[in-house]
């Protein structure tokens, strides 16, 4: 299993995709969407667990536009502005692309999940009326979908975007591109990331993180989707009750999985999101399922990758 540029959409983007290796009398398709930044070398541990366990999917997991860790230009074969940070509506669009190349006909089981702003994408996705197949269960694992800009992380976020006007995704790309791509050696580099990340060096999450900030426009378009983020996720209770509509009307499972300790998900918030969802599901307790745990971060592709696929997949 590795990361491979896509090459059938005008954006650059990277997936991982892997037929079963045991058939069914139906294979499911299972959709994997990445949290910011979107690149899916985070996440090789733990679909390689989630693929071990359940041997009957077939797996697709989908960067966000931006984020072709295969190449270095960030428009494939085009002269256009390497400054561009694509919104958070062209990654959600751009999603049901890719995921509709690959799911063909409208019965084909979908289970879909995201991670973080994945959850928020992962909603928009199962609402939109152009996504092809039989979406059967949706799983929002640490989501950030109500209210980011409250959270511990969304209030830093939001003074600093306030204090560069706007322009924070560029400035640190650039001194990310000058640190980090000329004047610290790469074994020290690798060194110093893993130490930060409390990680092994040559861990996988140590990996992708200088992968990650050695491309100065994966930098950029990470922290310019952060803002959009910190703008746009706030408290739209109104989509969130249709939304259960939707999964009630067409029988589609909500699977939520909270980090206990999560600086991206205020705890007020998620005990508002619980509290909405219950009570909105109480005619139909089987189709939500709802943890909230200690034992991972937010960010638990880190060091918590196979201990959540075994617990909650």
């Amino acid at each position: 299993m590795s990361v491979e540029a896509y090459d059938d959409d005008e954006f650059p983007t990277c997936v991982v995709h892997i037929l079963p290796i045991k058939t069914a009398e139906i294979n499911p398709v299972f959709v994997w969407i990445p949290g910011n930044p979107g690149i899916l070398e985070y996440y090789q541990e733990m679909l390689i667990n989630l693929h071990e366990k359940h041997p009957t999917w077939e797996i697709l997991a989908i960067s966000h536009i931006g984020m072709n860790t295969k190449t270095t230009s960030l428009f494939k074969g085009s002269h256009q502005d390497n400054s561009r940070v694509f919104t958070l509506k062209e990654q959600i669009q751009h999603k049901i692309k890719i995921i509709n190349n690959f799911v063909k006909d409208s019965n084909v089981p979908i289970y879909i999940s995201g991670h973080s702003v994945g959850a928020y994408m992962v909603q928009k996705i199962v609402a939109s009326d152009e996504l092809i197949g039989q979406v059967l269960k949706m799983g929002l694992i640490t989501p950030t979908i109500i209210d980011i800009h409250l959270s511990e992380k969304g209030k830093s976020m939001t003074r600093y975007a306030r204090w560069s006007c706007r322009q924070l995704p560029h400035i640190l790309s650039f001194l990310c591109y000058i640190v980090f791509g000329w004047l610290v050696p790469g074994i020290l580099r690798s060194y110093i990331i893993g130490y930060v990340m409390g990680c092994h060096h040559d861990s996988q999450a140590a990996i992708s993180t200088e992968l990650f900030l050695t491309g100065p426009n994966f930098v950029r378009q990470s922290l310019g989707l952060a803002q959009e983020e910190m703008d746009t996720i706030h408290d739209d209770w109104q989509f969130q009750a249709e939304l259960i509509e939707y999964c009630l009307k067409n029988s589609i499972k909500i699977q939520f999985l909270f980090s206990a300790t999560d600086h991206w998900v205020r705890e007020a918030t998620r005990k508002e999101i619980i509290q909405f969802y219950q009570e909105r599901c109480k005619g139909a307790k089987a189709l939500l399922k709802i943890d909230v745990s200690d034992q991972f971060p937010h960010s638990f592709v880190v060091r918590r990758s196979k201990y959540v696929v075994e617990h909650y997949f």
